[in-house]
C-alpha cells in the first residue's frame, strides 16, 4: 500500500514539474547573436600634405636661326637635346570621397606641390664654331638654355576598392606646371652666326602649361580620423617652344628657339585628416 501511495506521488511530482521547468525554459532570453565586423567608412572631405621625389625628362630640339646667313636665306642650325633631372617635390592635397557601395570608393581630389627640378646647356651658333666658348678664331659666339619647373598641380578623380583598412585606386586628370625658361646669346668676340654684331643678351620667359595626369595609389586607414597613402603620378605637360630673338647687323634678325615636351614622373607619400568623425561604422 505504501508503495502505491509513493508511486502515486512520484508521478504527480514529475506531471506538476514538467510545464514549470517548461515555462522556466521558455522564461530564459536567447542568446544576441554576434555583432557584425566593423567597416570603414571612406565618405568624406579629407586635407593633407605630402613628400616625395619627381624626375623630369625634358627632350627636343634647339636651334639658333640667323636671316643673315650667306648659304642661304634663312641660316639655321638645329640639334637634339634631351635632359633626365630629379630633385624633391612637396605640398598638400585636398578631396572628397563617397562610398558609393560597400567596397567602391569615388572621389575628387585636387593637389599643389612645390619642386626645383632645373636644367641647363650651351651650344654653339655655327656648326662651325666651338660649343660654350666665346673666343677667336672661328668663333661665332654661343647660346645657354635653361629651364625650372618652381611648381605642380593636378585637378583628378579618383575610383578605388577597399579592402580592410586599405582603398586601392586608379586616378586621372588635368595637371599644370610652373615653367621658367631662360635664353641667351654670348657673341662679343665676333658677333653671333653670320652677324658681326657683338652683343650679350638674354630673355627670362615664365610660363603656366597645361597637360594631364594618370596613376595609381593605395591608402590605409591609421587612426580615426587619419589616413596615409603612397601614389605615383605620371604628368605630360606637352610641347612647349620658346623664341628669343634679336636685332642683328644688317638689318637681319638672330633667334634661339627651344621646342621640347615635358614629361614627369612623381612617387610620393601622404597623410590625411578626415573630417567625417569616427571612421568605424556598425
Amino acid at each position: 500500500m505504501k508503495r502505491n501511495i509513493v508511486g502515486g506521488l512520484a508521478v504527480s511530482a514529475l506531471l506538476i514539474a514538467a510545464p514549470l521547468s517548461t515555462a522556466s525554459a521558455a522564461d530564459m532570453p536567447l542568446k544576441a547573436p554576434p555583432p557584425p565586423a566593423p567597416a570603414w567608412s571612406w565618405t568624406g572631405f579629407y586635407l593633407g600634405g605630402n613628400v616625395g621625389w619627381v624626375g623630369e625628362r625634358a627632350s627636343g630640339t634647339s636651334n639658333f636661326i640667323d636671316t643673315l646667313g650667306l648659304a642661304s636665306p634663312l641660316f639655321s642650325n638645329p640639334q637634339s637635346n634631351a635632359f633626365n633631372k630629379s630633385g624633391a617635390i612637396g605640398g598638400f592635397q585636398a578631396g572628397y570621397n563617397w562610398q558609393a557601395a560597400p567596397h567602391f570608393v569615388l572621389g575628387v581630389e585636387g593637389d599643389f606641390d612645390w619642386t626645383h627640378t632645373s636644367y641647363s646647356f650651351c651650344r654653339q651658333t655655327n656648326i662651325l664654331s666651338v660649343a660654350c666658348v666665346d673666343a677667336a678664331p672661328n668663333n661665332d659666339g654661343f647660346e645657354s638654355i635653361s629651364s625650372k619647373t618652381n611648381w605642380i598641380a593636378t585637378e583628378r578623380a579618383r575610383a578605388g576598392v577597399t579592402w580592410d583598412k586599405f582603398l586601392f585606386y586608379a586616378t586621372g586628370g588635368a595637371a599644370w606646371g610652373h615653367i621658367e625658361t631662360t635664353e641667351s646669346l654670348s657673341c662679343l668676340t665676333d658677333g653671333c652666326g653670320e652677324s658681326i654684331l657683338k652683343l650679350a643678351a638674354s630673355s627670362p620667359v615664365t610660363q603656366t602649361k597645361a597637360g594631364w595626369t594618370a596613376g595609381l595609389g593605395v591608402e590605409g586607414m591609421l587612426i580615426p580620423n587619419w589616413s596615409a597613402k603612397v601614389e605615383w603620378l605620371y604628368i605630360d605637360l606637352g610641347t612647349l617652344t620658346n623664341t628669343f630673338s634679336t636685332l642683328g647687323s644688317a638689318g637681319g634678325t638672330e633667334s634661339v628657339v627651344w621646342s621640347r615636351s615635358e614629361h614627369y614622373n612623381i612617387v610620393r607619400v601622404g597623410l590625411n585628416y578626415r573630417f567625417n568623425g569616427p571612421l568605424i561604422t556598425k
